[in-house]
C-alpha cells in the first residue's frame, strides 16, 4: 500500500480475472463499489505518460457473462459509467482470492470540471461497511466488496487492518530522500500483520445507525 497524491489517499494493488489482470486500486472507506477501466475505454485521465491498465474479459476464464446492467459512478471529480460483471478477485498480501466479486468495468469516463484527482491509480476499492447491501446485485447497487467477502467466507476473521504509510502521516524515514521515496504501508485482509499479532488493541464498539462510514461513538470530549 502507498500513498497516492491525486485524491490524497492510499492505494494498493489488486487484480481481477484469472490469470490474474493487476490493477492500482485506490482504498475508499466510505465508498462501496469496486471499478476498473475496461478495454474499450476511449479515453485517459490520469498521470501524463502512466499507462493505464484495463480489464479484458475474454482474457479471463472465470469471468461471467451475465448481464448486471449499467451503472453510473461519480467519484473523484469524474463521472464514470459502464457494465456491472462478475470475476474472480484477489487482493491483499496474504493471497486473498474472492469467487465472483461484483465490479464495475468503467467504459466511459468524462471529469466533472477542468480539474480531476484521477491520478496515480487504475480504480476504486470501495471498503465501506455497507451491512445492508443486498447480496445480489440490483438495477441501483452492488454488493459491496467488504459485504461480499464477509457473505462469501473468505476471510479468516472479518476484519482488516491498514499500516498508513509514513507519507500520509506527512514523514518520511530518515534514511529516505527523494530518490527512494516514503515507507510503503499495507492493508491486511482477516486479521492484522505478523508483526502486530502481538500487539495489545483497544476494541471500539461501532456504531450501526449508517452502514455508509465506520464510526464510532464518543464517550466524552475534554
Amino acid at each position: 500500500m502507498w500513498y497516492t497524491p491525486g485524491p490524497f489517499g492510499l492505494a494498493t494493488v489488486g487484480a481481477l480475472g484469472n490469470p490474474p489482470q493487476p490493477f492500482r486500486l485506490y482504498v475508499d472507506l466510505i465508498w462501496d463499489t469496486l471499478f476498473v477501466p475496461n478495454a474499450s475505454l476511449s479515453t485517459q485521465y490520469c498521470s501524463p505518460g502512466v499507462e493505464m491498465f484495463r480489464y479484458r474479459a475474454n482474457e479471463s476464464s472465470t469471468a461471467d457473462p451475465s448481464d448486471l446492467g449499467w451503472y453510473y459512478i461519480g467519484q473523484n471529480l469524474v463521472d464514470f459509467s459502464g457494465s456491472a460483471a462478475l470475476d474472480t478477485f484477489r487482493v491483499g498480501g496474504g493471497g486473498l482470492r474472492v469467487e465472483r466479486q461484483p465490479f464495475v468495468a468503467v467504459e466511459h469516463a468524462q471529469p466533472e470540471a477542468m480539474i480531476d484527482l484521477w491520478i496515480g491509480y487504475d480504480g476504486v476499492l470501495g471498503l465501506s461497511p455497507r451491512w445492508d447491501t443486498p447480496a445480489e446485485p440490483t438495477a441501483s447497487r452492488l454488493p459491496s466488496p467488504w459485504a461480499h467477502m464477509v457473505r462469501d467466507g473468505a476471510l479468516d476473521d472479518n476484519v482488516f487492518a491498514i499500516e498508513v504509510p509514513r507519507a500520509a502521516r506527512g514523514g518520511f524515514d530518515e534514511d529516505d530522500g527523494p530518490e527512494v521515496g516514503p515507507t510503503v504501508g499495507a492493508i491486511t485482509f482477516g486479521g492484522v500483520a505478523e508483526k502486530y499479532r502481538d500487539a495489545e488493541f483497544a476494541p471500539l464498539p461501532l456504531v450501526r445507525d449508517d452502514d455508509r462510514v465506520w464510526a464510532v461513538a464518543a464517550q466524552s470530549v475534554r
